[in-house]
């Protein structure tokens, strides 16, 4: 899975996107940052996939 995150980073810069690496603690702030990607996630399939 790390190598197929960072081949698409690589991917992703090589047409402009700028990506930096960085430390989140999951003790403090890794529930609220999961949320938000599961929120959008499921937004987005409810939407774009039709529900399935």
């Amino acid at each position: 899975m790390d190598a197929a995150v960072k081949e698409a980073i690589s991917v992703l810069e090589k047409v402009g996107a700028r990506a930096t690496e960085v430390s989140v603690p999951m003790h403090n702030d890794g529930l609220a940052l999961w949320s938000a990607i599961a929120f959008e996630g499921a937004t987005e399939l409810m939407v774009r996939g039709d529900g399935y």
